[in-house]
């Protein structure tokens, strides 16, 4: 624009004139802006920057109006307060600070300038919020069972790229781990399920959800379940103490936290037929031995076995084993009750082991080697376990001597 001056000059002749000057400034500088980094970023809030020169008027100052424009496209959508930068050659900073950002998401911004010149606009820049801690939530557990059950939860990853597991054991040390989860960035509420295994029955477990990213770490409340009873663990083990007519049967039984009954059964078949002694067992998840000594058995006989165990959950029975009675043995014994009978017979008679065969030799010469001794026959048994021998022959000689062997 242009500026006009009149001056006027009386001359001392008394003509007066009139000068009119018509000044042109230079023209106005135009609005200079540039966009600078933003700083201060947090989940939520962020200070945008940048810096503008208004550009220097000559005879009038035209002030630029700046403002930040940002969103999550270079369409922004969002704009800052505006800012009064004065007029001068000199570049001069512009800051804002905006806040209600949703957390790890990538916003775009820049720095704008106008006054009465025209405007400006400066580069385009981004920068990415800081995500959230995980936002971590204990639900109960389900599908518990005697050995397994189902951990639940939720996590919000708070837009940032989250690892979550659950913590278990029967106490609040836990030290059990479920599998690792990895969730997404985003900041919705997800749901988290683990199943775990080899629990023992009828225990009480306490479990907690933790999540963490970039942001932090948070764990979940602390909750509890309690396993069912199960069915006894039951095992045989070896018979042991193995004689001609008896033995100890041996196994183990956990009763796996109820109250249990246990017994062996036994016999010269997989049908069993005969049963030891029944064993009370405490509840308990302890594995426990059981024996029994069983007796009667017949000598030099296999014999099958197997331990059985009750409770209210259920029986199971550990699997067949088979021991072998040993073949008698006679028992060290002397011969008694021998007395005449008449017409000259004599008869003696001695206790052992029922169901042995005897053998009795005799020899009217003692000094005789046992192999030169006559077989005069064997015993009769009645009753069981009471042997008699009578010899008829024995009026035959002036004296004879007796021994007995097994077999």
């Amino acid at each position: 624009m242009n500026h006009t001056r009149t001056l006027s000059f009386l001359a001392a002749t008394a003509l007066a004139f009139t000068v009119t000057l018509i000044l042109t400034p230079a023209a106005q500088a135009s609005v200079s802006v540039s966009t600078s980094p933003a700083s201060g970023i947090t989940a939520n809030s962020a200070t945008l920057n940048g810096g503008v020169n208004a550009g220097a008027v000559i005879f009038s100052n035209s002030p630029v109006t700046a403002y930040f424009q940002y969103g999550l496209t270079t369409n922004y959508g969002s704009v800052t307060t505006t800012t009064l930068v004065p007029a001068t050659n000199t570049f001069l900073s512009v800051s804002n600070l905006i806040n209600s950002l949703s957390p790890g998401v990538t916003y775009h911004f820049r720095l704008v300038g106008t006054n009465s010149s025209g405007g400006a606009s400066g580069l385009d820049a981004s920068f990415t919020t800081l995500p959230l801690a995980p936002v971590v939530t204990t639900l109960a557990a389900s599908g518990v069972s005697a050995a397994n059950a189902t951990l639940n939860g939720t996590v919000n990853p708070g837009n940032g790229l989250t690892t979550c597991y659950f913590q278990y054991g029967t106490s609040t040390g836990y030290g059990g781990y479920s599998a690792t989860n990895s969730l997404a960035a985003t900041n919705i509420t997800m749901s988290v399920s683990n199943l775990i295994t080899s629990l023992s029955p009828a225990t009480t477990y306490h479990f907690r959800l933790v999540g963490a990213n970039a942001a932090g770490t948070n764990a979940g409340a602390d909750l509890t379940f309690s396993t069912a009873i199960a069915a006894p663990t039951v095992t045989t083990l070896a018979a042991s103490s193995i004689t001609a007519s008896n033995a100890t049967v041996n196994g183990t039984v956990n009763p796996n936290g109820a109250a249990t009954t246990a017994y062996f059964q036994y016999g010269l078949t997989t049908n069993y037929g005969s049963f030891g002694a029944t064993n009370t067992l405490a509840a308990t998840n302890t594995t426990l031995s059981v024996s029994n000594l069983i007796g009667s058995l017949t000598p030099g006989t296999m014999h099958h076995f197997q331990l059985v165990g009750i409770n209210s959950a259920g029986t199971n029975a550990g699997a067949d084993m088979l021991f072998t009675t040993t073949s008698a043995q006679a028992m060290s014994f002397s011969l008694n009750g021998a007395v005449s009978l008449p017409g000259g017979a004599f008869q003696f008679s001695f206790t052992n082991l029922s169901g042995l065969g005897f053998t009795v030799l005799g020899t009217t010469n003692p000094g005789l080697p046992l192999s030169n001794w006559a077989v005069l026959g064997a015993p009769s048994e009645a009753p069981p376990g009471q042997y008699q021998f009578t010899d008829p022959t024995a009026t035959n000689n002036p004296q004879r001597f007796y021994r007995v062997r097994s077999p």
